[in-house]
């Protein structure tokens, strides 16, 4: 019997020190895990290169890309991007962006598949165009994608928020090089300014100039002008451009004059026409939506945008491949009004020259939307439809 009792308590104790054991290595390992993992580690010193404008620092990281797990928000969801292997981060709560993606594992599939082919076709015929710039890239979905191609992407998020959503995506899939992440917004001048959002909601996000708030609520602010002076010129061109601020395009484009009025103009820029900002409504009453009230109140409206784009020579499409004609300014006053369309239209301004070109090389176009070599296919409104990644970054 004494022996029995004393093989069972030898048999317990064997146990707990195999247990204890067991969970001494999985502590250690956990650590070096974490040591060596860029979703773990915090953002290297040295991956932030900062840009300076009028003595506002504007943050900007290059990479190598780690994601601060403590500084991510609260709830965060991480999406396969449907067969690629690609993950993108996403906030956890109801956000519009991040519950598409969440759902659908896409966000604007025709545009981002527009976007893809006129890179490529693009840098068919200039390798040196080998640049996407994403003004406005929310949680960061087409500049993952885009950058998973093997393509450089300049991207711009003002939202600190999105901002690390981005980088964590960034390290999730290794892509370490090519990619410059701007955590500033974009405008007609340099400064601090305050958010607001109509709907509490990230997406809805946008720089109100006149409002009051603390410090600690202000972003920074650039200009274009300044960025492609310090960042781009003569170091790196520009094939597709993608704008989307919520009506603060116009303020965007007043400060990229040095950008479009040179020779490293964009071919193609991707851009929301925003109906309630027209100079139909020039009445705030008729949308009294206070984020359309703010955009008016500095003096923005699509028209301006319009005008803008055509005046240095791009013809302006609907994005979509519904209508092949091109659409003169004057165009633009009644566009959108019919009962049913949205009060936002996806636009894409191509530039003549280079639509000479694309057509030289023996590309399609139907309207704003290209049609590669041997492709009859063009994509359809409500198609959530993805590019195949060619290529994944390497450590």
């Amino acid at each position: 019997m004494t022996y029995r009792v004393a093989s069972r308590l030898w048999a317990r104790r064997l146990v707990f020190v195999a247990i204890f054991g067991a969970l001494v290595f999985l502590l250690f390992d956990r650590r070096r895990i974490q040591h060596a993992s860029p979703l773990s580690a915090k953002v290297a010193k040295d991956s932030r290169d900062d840009i300076y404008e009028e003595k506002i620092a504007l943050p900007s990281f290059t990479g190598p890309f780690r994601c601060p797990i403590d500084e991510l928000p609260g709830q965060v969801r991480m999406r396969t991007i449907r067969d690629q292997g690609i993950g993108v981060f996403v906030h956890g709560f109801k956000d519009r962006v991040g519950d598409m993606i969440w759902v659908n594992g896409a966000w604007e599939g025709p545009r981002l598949k527009s976007i893809v082919a006129y890179l490529r076709a693009i840098r068919s015929i200039d390798k040196t165009r080998d640049a996407f710039l994403d003004i406005g890239a929310n949680v960061g979905l087409h500049t993952v994608q885009i950058a998973a191609e093997g393509l450089s992407v300049h991207s711009f998020e003002p939202i600190e928020a999105n901002g690390i959503l981005v980088r964590c995506s960034l390290a999730f899939n290794n892509i370490m090089d090519r990619v410059r992440v701007n955590t500033f917004a974009v405008g007609d001048r340099a400064g601090r300014f305050c958010m607001t959002s109509p709907t509490g909601k990230y997406g809805d996000s946008m720089v109100d100039m006149t409002a009051h708030c603390g410090p600690e609520s202000r972003i920074p602010m650039g200009t274009m002008n300044n960025y492609y002076q310090k960042v781009l010129q003569g170091k790196q061109k520009i094939a597709v451009m993608k704008i989307s601020l919520r009506g603060f395009e116009v303020g965007a484009m007043r400060s990229a004059t040095a950008l479009f009025d040179g020779e490293e103009v964009p071919p193609v820029v991707f851009f929301d026409y925003d109906i309630a900002l027209s100079k139909v409504f020039t009445n705030t009453q008729t949308f009294p939506h206070s984020a359309n009230a703010v955009i008016q109140d500095h003096g923005y409206n699509s028209i301006e945008l319009v005008n803008f784009f055509h005046s240095r020579g791009f013809d302006l499409y609907r994005d979509t491949g519904q209508n092949s004609s091109a659409i003169a300014p004057s165009g633009f006053d009644g566009l959108g009004l019919t009962l049913g369309q949205p009060l936002a239209i996806n636009l894409v301004a191509l530039n003549r020259g280079w639509k000479t070109k694309l057509e030289a090389a023996g590309f399609l176009l139907q309207g704003g939307t290209l049609i590669e070599r041997n492709q009859t296919a063009t994509p359809s409104e409500g198609t959530d439809s993805q590019p195949s990644a060619t290529s994944r970054a390497k450590a």
